[in-house]
């Protein structure tokens, strides 16, 4: 199994870090968590073009975690090359609503052609892929958001998307191989809904996740400080992942 990270970056642009993205290779599948503004592109880099997407994982759908979604079905319309295969979107409970409303608002132009969009919505749940196994927990940032767990074989990781910590989170992260986890403020300027380091230092000595890599970090912390800073109350090391970072679990 292998993880690229698309996108390390929050919502707001930096020329080093992308909107939130992942991208997986697992059970010979290609999947990618969240999709955020210019995530496309980045995932374009890495070989995962609109046709070869197999599945979808929507923690929720704030603008910068969802916004290539509709290019994403845009591009699927292409008539140079259209793409053909079904896309699975995991997503959390409402979604159908919300992309109801997205339908609404750009009409025609992302309406599949040659190929269905499948959701499932979930909340509590775990879905079997065949090859790998889905769980997906509610975390403390939405009412209805959600994180994930993937696991093939002996391997996991868990990605907890935008989160404070909650019960959910230790779940999924629980003495995984690799925790992709966000920390997006400094403890001085905590907001509800998003961890800060002590925050996820607690998620660490609760969890025990083998590895840990820090997503979603705002200029105001900086990855590389909240990385040090959750390491030296720890005493493990932990990471500031990075664009195109490749993590083979």
């Amino acid at each position: 199994m292998r993880v690229v990270v698309a996108g390390s970056g929050t919502g707001l642009p930096d020329p080093e870090r992308g909107s939130p993205s992942l991208a997986v290779f697992v059970g010979g599948q290609k999947v990618v968590l969240d999709l955020g503004p210019g995530a496309l592109r980045q995932l374009a880099r890495v070989g995962f073009n609109y046709r070869s997407i197999n599945t979808l994982l929507l923690t929720h759908w704030h603008v910068d975690h969802i916004n290539d979604l509709a290019p994403l079905i845009f591009a699927s319309k292409h008539e140079a090359a259209p793409r053909q295969d079904d896309l699975q979107v995991v997503a959390p409970r409402g979604f159908n609503d919300f992309y109801s409303h997205l339908i609404a608002l750009y009409g025609e132009q992302i309406l599949p052609r040659f190929y269905q969009v499948r959701v499932s919505e979930v909340h509590d749940s775990v879905m079997d892929f065949k090859t790998w196994t889905l769980v997906a927990k509610p975390t403390n940032h939405m009412l209805t958001s959600v994180g994930y767990r993937i696991t093939e074989g002996e391997r996991s990781f868990a990605y907890t998307g935008d989160t404070d910590y909650c019960d959910g989170v230790v779940e999924l992260c629980r003495e995984v191989d690799v925790a992709f986890v966000e920390c997006a403020f400094p403890d001085e300027a905590h907001v509800e809904g998003h961890m800060t380091p002590t925050r996820v230092a607690r998620l660490i000595k609760e969890a025990q996740p083998k590895r840990v890599l820090l997503l979603h970090v705002y200029p105001v912390l900086g990855a590389e400080k909240a990385a040090s800073l959750i390491s030296d109350i720890t005493g493990t090391s932990v990471e500031a992942a990075h664009d195109l970072m490749v993590v083979e679990i």
